[in-house]
Parts: C-alpha cells; structure tokens; sequence
C-alpha cells in the first residue's frame, strides 16, 4: 500500500536506494568471506585467534551496514552527491613487524570497503618478518566518512597475515602516522603495521571550494600541517602538490635522458670495437729496427698483436709494446688502451729461453718476466728443444718417439714426425730452416721436410745416436754414436763417407757430453774424469 502512494520519481529512487543496499551488502559479504577463508589454513592450531578476528571484520561491517540503513531511512541516502565531502588521500604503507613467517613473501591490499576502484597494492617484498614497501596509494576522490581497511597476505596462497580497519575520525582531518597494531595476525604473532595517512583540503563536489574547519580541525578553517609541521592553506598544499609533481617529472626526465645518453654511448663503443685498425709497430731487434703493419679489429686483446708481430718479425718470444713511454698491458682491448687507426707503438722484444722437460711440454720462457708459453702436445719426456734460424719455429725430440714442430708466435703444433723405433734423443734445424734432423735410439737419423712431414733419407749409424749436426751447407751431416764413432754422411744419398774413431769411456756418452764447433769442423768430447779432448773433422 505504501509503495501504491510513491510517485514515479520516488518510486525509482526508492528501487536505486534497494540495488545501492543489495551491491554494499555483497560486497561487504565477500570480503568477510576472503577474511574467513584465508584464515582457515590456521583455524586447528589457532581457531581462537582466527574466530576473533572473523568476529570483529563481522561487527565492523554489521555496523557499517545498520549505519547505511539507518541513513537511507531518514532519507539521508538520497542525498545529492553535489553536497558531499571530498578529499585527497594519501596513504604510505611503509612496513610490517613481528608478522608470521610463511613460505612466500608478504604484500599489502589498501582500499575503501565497498569501492572497488580506490584499491591499491604493494610489491612483494621477499623479507618474509619484517617487510618495507614504502608504498604510496593516492585517492583524488576520497568520500569524507569512509573507512579505510589495510591487509597483509602472503604471496601465491593468499593467506591473511594481518588486518587493518581504520574509522574516518581515525585519521580526519589532521592526519596519521603511527604503527598499528595488526588484527588477526596469523598464528598468534604480535604484528605492527607502520602507515602515514595525508589529506588535502576537504570541498564540496557543487562548488569545490574548501569547506570551512575542514582538513585541519583546531588548526582553523582551509588550513593544515605539511610533513616539516607548519601551516599552509589549500592553494600552497596545491602549488606544493604541483611543484612536488614537477619535480618529480623533470627528475624521470633525467634519469631517462641520462638513460638513452648511456645506451648511445655504449651502441657507439660497440661499433667502434668491431671496426678495423692499421697499426703500425716499430720492432727494435739487435739487426735494426724493422717495421711492420698489422690490421686487427679494435676490440681484440694486444696479445692478438703480440702474436702477429713475433711471427711477422721472427721474435723468439712475444715483445713488450709501449705507447709513448707508457707499457701496455697484453690482457687489454687495444681500443681500451687509446690504440686507433695509424697508432703506432714500440715493441721490444724480450730475451727467451726455451727449456725442456719429463713433464711432457718445452716452454718459451720471457727471461724478464719469468712468464711462460708451454708448448703440450708429446705422450713423454722432451729430450731436447731448438729454435729455427729464422726464430719462426721451434723442434722437440721426445721419448714417445716423435719429433714435433711449433709455431712460435703461437704456440701450436704444425706437424709431426714418426718413423723411429725408440726414443728421439735430438732435433735440429738446417741453415734454412726447411729441414729437420733428428737422432733416435733406435740407432738411426733421418732427415725430414718441413713443408711436407716426409722423411727424405735414413742414415743407418747401428748404435744409439747422441748428437746430429749439419755442415754449413747442409750437404753433409754428422752422426755421434754411442759407440764411439763419428760418421759423415751425404744428406742427399744418404752414403756414409766417413768414419772417425774416438777413444771415450761409455760412462760419458749421453746426450750433450760433447759438441761440435758451429762450422762443424770440429768437436769437444769428455774422456775420463777431468779431461776433454778436441778433435778435427778433417
């Protein structure tokens, strides 16, 4: 009957204040609901906890509602939203104490029961007690009177692990910024929640004017406290608002700039690595200065240099190079050390030794530095190691019954010679350094090509080869056998031409106990205990 007394207009306001009560109620129901349902992965070990926090979420919104009712029973529910309250909020979840450890991290839901537009939320932070989010949730329209709800659940299996329910007088007009302490808290743990709450100005939405006493309370009307506790007015609180947004802008700005400037910068020195320079480089050797240029890209190591250069200048080791009198280091990018197109250096090469060794490997050593190339490659001990007359190459003998040839300037292995029986007690150059001698135990020499790894010849000595030399024009060579015997063959027949006799005890008869003179004409061989003799080839 009373409906049948509305008229038109009230009867659809009173059917828009029915749906408005119908969507508050189910809202206000599901979140009861997810407060009452994440606190069920607890209730057995903590049910009294988790019952009163369920109770008080229940009482809260009950009265929230019988509030709402009342309201639109006096008709206050249809009141124009042209003569509500608004505000600016500002809310800073700063962080969290003493909550429950859980698997996951913790984040924060911020929002206003009942609207679902004004909801906020952190990050996860992975400190699972005492999380810091220093997050800000900015409200442009906040409705003087709503509440404001906070709630801590963890990560993935959204368990709630604290609640926050603030009433408007809570924080209106003056602001709050305090460490609250948390309802509901998962399994009894004693939480804190850390918040700031900033509001603007409070007007009205028909003449959006501050309205008089508000958003600053005793402190008088249109006024309020900044962060530093002084007064300011609604349009300083703006004009810092907006200075602050500047600020900020141009601060991005910035950052962005300083951003793009970077990834410039570095797209250009990647460029700039990848081209090619022409360096050239000024070898100082005890025959001269010798010049030489060298292409390489501008991002390769100096050592990528370094290698080049001892092959191009026949270096017994790697040189040092200098720009200027400034020693450059060979692990650095040559663009990294200022070296660009037509630098040029000075490089001074080292003195070398080349030892041997049981262990498997010669080594080049740098006398200076004591650094060291290692040449690996050989099944057993290295008898001996010689270095080409041109320095290009070095010769090992060893006893896994090779021979093997190494480029200097890098260190690998060009060819290997097999044909021995025993081990290979010697390995020399010829004067050209196209060919190779080597002396085995197996009572054989056998001279080699460079070029093509093939033994050219075979000189049948019969005993144990100490020590192999060729004549200065390579023509002939020379066998010192353990026997005793020194025997002259012909390196392209292989004919023996002749066969010379020495009186020397066996006790001295190892590799290196005598030597022939540089022209081959002569050769110095131990004979008893303090004496040496000195024969002559001719």
């Amino acid at each position: 009957e009373e409906d049948s007394l509305l008229t038109p207009e009230e009867a659809a306001l009173a059917a828009e204040q029915q749906r408005e009560a119908e969507e508050i109620a189910f809202m206000e129901e599901e979140d009861l609901w997810s407060l009452d349902a994440t606190e069920m992965w607890h209730r057995e070990e903590d049910e009294a906890q988790c019952t009163k926090a369920v109770v008080r979420a229940e009482e809260c919104r009950m009265a929230r509602t019988a509030q709402a009712q009342f309201k639109k029973s006096l008709g206050l529910g249809a009141q124009d939203d042209k003569d509500k309250k608004y505000a600016s909020l500002r809310v800073e979840i700063l962080s969290a104490a003493g909550i429950f450890e859980m698997e996951n991290g913790p984040y924060c839901i911020v929002r206003i029961p009942g609207k679902p537009e004004t909801r906020g939320l952190t990050d996860v932070d992975p400190d699972r007690a005492n999380p810091s989010w220093d997050f800000i949730h900015d409200i442009d329209m906040y409705e003087i009177g709503d509440p404001l709800e906070i709630i801590i659940r963890e990560a993935d299996f959204e368990t709630m692990l604290g609640y926050v329910f603030l009433e408007s007088d809570r924080f209106y007009p003056d602001g709050l910024e305090e460490s609250i302490d948390l309802t509901g808290s998962a399994r009894g743990a004693k939480g804190t929640l850390g918040v700031r709450i900033e509001l603007g100005p409070a007007v009205t939405a028909n003449t959006g004017e501050a309205c008089r006493g508000s958003a600053g309370g005793k402190l008088g009307p249109g006024r309020r406290k900044d962060r530093r506790g002084t007064m300011e007015t609604p349009e300083e609180f703006e004009q810092r608002r907006t200075q602050a947004l500047m600020e900020a802008a141009m601060k991005q700005a910035e950052i962005k700039a300083q951003e793009l400037k970077a990834q410039k910068d570095l797209e250009a020195e990647m460029f700039a690595r990848e081209q090619f320079v022409t360096i050239k480089v000024k070898v100082e050797t005890l025959r001269g200065e010798v010049v030489r240029k060298v292409k390489l890209a501008a991002g390769s190591l100096l050592k990528e240099l370094a290698t080049s250069i001892t092959g191009k200048a026949a270096l017994p080791v790697r040189p040092d190079f200098f720009l200027g009198e400034r020693l450059l280091d060979p692990m650095k990018a040559l663009y990294d050390q200022g070296i660009r197109t037509n630098t040029e250096l000075i490089a001074k090469p080292c003195p070398a030794v080349l030892t041997c060794s049981k262990d498997k490997t010669a080594r080049i050593w740098n006398a200076v530095t004591g650094s060291c190339d290692i040449l690996e490659g050989h099944a057993d001990s290295v008898n001996t190691a010689a270095y080409s007359p041109d320095c290009r190459m070095i010769a090992t003998a060893s006893d896994d019954k090779t021979a093997k040839v190494w480029n200097v300037s890098t260190g690998e292995c060009i060819i290997t010679f097999v044909g021995h029986r025993e081990a290979v007690l010697s390995a020399i150059f010829s004067a050209d350094s196209k060919r190779i001698l080597t002396a085995s135990r197996d009572g054989t020499a056998k001279l080699w090509g460079v070029e093509h790894g093939c033994c050219e010849n075979t000189f049948n000595h019969r005993a144990t080869i100490l020590k192999v030399v060729f004549d200065d024009s390579t023509k002939t060579i020379r066998t010192h056998g353990a026997d005793g015997t020194i025997k002259v063959w012909n390196s392209k027949t292989g004919v023996r031409e002749r066969t010379l006799t020495s009186k020397i005890t066996s006790t001295y008869l190892e590799p290196g106990a005598f030597t022939f003179s540089s022209d081959g004409k002569i050769y110095v061989s131990p004979v008893g205990d303090i004496t040496a003799k000195i024969y002559s080839i001719e």
